[in-house]
């Protein structure tokens, strides 16, 4: 579930085994180097470890449990034996309520014939002409967020510069037109925090935090149902045409 801990957190391993619960809130609130001293624990220990549920009220419902992989080279294995493994089902550490769950459903989430189709689609997208236009446009990205930036002196890394990028070039590659980037850019910093469980159960408030996070991927869902039928009507050498006239 997690990779090595950051050069800057030395993981302090207080817990035993069986005081590590992965769904468990309060280990969430911890402090980091308590987080990563537990992940180091069962990396080393238990590497391959079964969890109980928490469940938080009507929002979520206490489920049946879960295997945790904790290691690189198991999680690897295990990505690539579509035979044995499944992750239709899910890949978070709760179980979303419905409405919510399809909100934040991917390919990746996708098992067997669908996940292969999917693939098929997508691969399209990778022309060499689709390339050779995405690297013009993440120079030219790259060159506004370093004009953007360099006079400042002092920055919010991530915000202003690591988080825009990638924005950007998955926007011009799912075809988002510019004017809807930022957009974009604020609600998946929002919703891309679902798969934060330090974020989310350590929050204090796990409603009012679904709340936030279940609002920003319905509107994004929202934008991408308005492009989806604009894309029916004219399609172009984006991914979001390719899914919407592959037939």
């Amino acid at each position: 579930m997690s990779g090595p801990a950051s050069p800057s957190v030395r993981p302090l391993e207080e817990l035993s085994l069986d005081e590590i619960q992965l769904a468990d809130p309060d280990l969430w609130k911890r402090p980091e180097e308590v987080i990563e001293g537990a992940l180091c624990t069962l990396r080393r220990e238990r590497p391959v470890s079964f969890h109980r549920e928490f469940g938080h009220g009507d929002l979520i419902k206490q489920g049946p449990g879960f295997w945790a992989l904790t290691r690189y080279e198991d999680i690897e294995r295990v990505s690539r034996d579509p035979d044995t493994f499944r992750a239709g089902s899910g890949i978070s550490i709760w179980d979303f309520p419905p409405e919510m769950a399809s909100s934040f459903h991917h390919m990746g989430n996708e098992d067997g014939a669908k996940h292969t189709r999917l693939r098929r689609i997508v691969s399209r997208a990778f022309a060499p002409k689709v390339l050779a236009h995405l690297s013009e446009i993440i120079a030219e990205e790259a060159r506004d967020i370093v004009d953007r930036v360099i006079d400042r002196g002092e920055v919010d890394f991530v915000s202003e510069v690591g988080g825009r990028l990638p924005v950007r070039i998955i926007c011009e590659m799912i075809g988002i037109p510019e004017e809807h980037h930022e957009f974009v850019y604020r609600k998946s910093d929002v919703a891309i925090r679902v798969a934060d469980p330090a974020y989310l159960l350590g929050s204090g408030n796990v409603e009012q935090t679904f709340g936030e996070i279940a609002t920003a991927g319905f509107e994004l869902a929202v934008l991408l149902q308005q492009l989806s039928a604009e894309r029916i009507k004219t399609p172009g050498d984006d991914i979001l045409s390719l899914l919407m006239n592959s037939g």
